[in-house]
């Protein structure tokens, strides 16, 4: 497999450097004009919540801390932080979100599932997909069921630009067309947990699906008895950063912020190593993505986004902490080496797609 001279996208044996690198063009953002866009935003639309001006979703990595700080320390607003717990932190993760919430002094609302039915949904998710990636339904699942029933107008994610991949464009949705929205995403997502769950135990699997979505069914019970919708938008639209150390440095200043990871580009998860070979074997590309458009932008060079390939097993190397991992889903290495090739439904697919395009704003369902 060859690799992109510019980036550490593959090419075709031959070729030199991919299209992305062939056509990029740098665009220089004026960010003070972005940071007063917004405050504008802020004082427009957060002041409407009863006590937080937004959500901010805390997962301890780079990203997330830093929409916090920048947040509460640069635009001074009224955050609520929120975390769901999905089992899979680094402990470097935890300690990140401990430190930040107690030096911001932010209120922290901690959404959790009961361990035993969670677990059983990632083992019958690795079963039935060969994956237990399920972060784009968790934001769903929790984060703005969160947000409706704390009546708090806006949510700011930590999405990068390099995973949500263009520009961002806020608006206000119309309220009924977003609560509507709002309750397919719920039907999707409830389809989505059981097209993962399969038939790993049928006896039990309702009452997983209950558990697992029941902070969006509280939701929608509630949605008739409010007056909005929460908006949810990237920071990385409005607020950038040279390079990944001097993010690290900002980070470990105002939030005693540890790296928890040498991955530059994910740091929070701790199966991100099993992502990374689970991308590889089934030929996704997407966090093959992200890296090359920190190289382009200059955020990273090359060389590190190689290193990258390698730190998370997008170059097919097993994954080093396999072990803890076969304990956690308990399956045999054999096991795992077969369900990794099994390829993800493409229903399931579809709808994750769908609800990626809704939470990042790109279109609607």
């Amino acid at each position: 497999m060859a690799l992109c001279e510019k980036c550490v996208m593959t090419v075709e044996e031959g070729q030199r450097i991919c299209k992305a690198c062939e056509t990029y063009q740098p665009l220089e953002t004026d960010f003070r004009k972005k940071e007063s866009e917004l405050k504008e935003i802020i004082r427009k639309f957060g002041s409407t919540g009863k006590k937080y001006d937004c959500v901010v979703p805390l997962t301890g990595g780079k990203d997330s801390s830093y929409v916090l700080y920048y947040m509460t320390k640069v635009i001074g607003a009224r955050v609520l932080v929120f975390t769901v717990d999905n089992e899979l932190f680094r402990e470097g993760a935890r300690e990140n979100i401990k430190n930040a919430v107690e030096t911001l002094g932010c209120d922290h609302i901690i959404g959790k599932f009961d361990e035993r039915k969670l677990l059983m949904l990632y083992k019958a998710s690795f079963r039935s997909q060969g994956s237990v990636c399920l972060c784009p339904l968790f934001l769903s699942l929790t984060l703005f069921p969160v947000a409706i029933k704390e009546q708090v107008p806006l949510i700011v994610s930590g999405f990068s630009s390099g995973q949500r991949g263009k520009d961002y464009a806020f608006r206000m949705p119309d309220i009924n067309a977003a609560k509507q929205e709002f309750a397919k995403v719920c039907q999707l997502s409830r389809k989505a947990l059981a097209i993962f769950l399969g038939d790993y135990a049928p006896d039990e699997n309702e009452d997983i699906l209950d558990e697992i979505t029941k902070y969006q069914r509280e939701a929608l019970a509630n949605l008739d008895k409010t007056d909005f919708f929460p908006v949810m938008f990237p920071l990385s639209e409005y607020a950038g950063w040279n390079s990944f150390e001097e993010l690290y440095d900002i980070l470990g200043e105002h939030l005693n912020w540890q790296r928890p990871s040498e991955a530059f580009s994910r740091t929070s998860c701790r199966v991100e190593q099993i992502k990374g070979y689970t991308d590889h074997t089934k030929n996704f590309d997407s966090m093959r993505k992200e890296i090359s458009h920190y190289i382009r932008k200059g955020m990273v060079p090359r060389e590190k986004g190689i290193s990258e390939l390698s730190l998370l097993c997008l170059n097919g190397n097993k994954p080093s902490d396999l072990n803890e991992f076969l304990k956690l889903i308990d399956i045999t290495e054999a096991e795992f080496d077969a369900l990794i090739h099994k390829p993800l439904s493409k229903e399931l697919l579809d709808i994750i797609y769908n609800i990626e395009n809704w939470l990042l704003g790109r279109s609607g369902l």
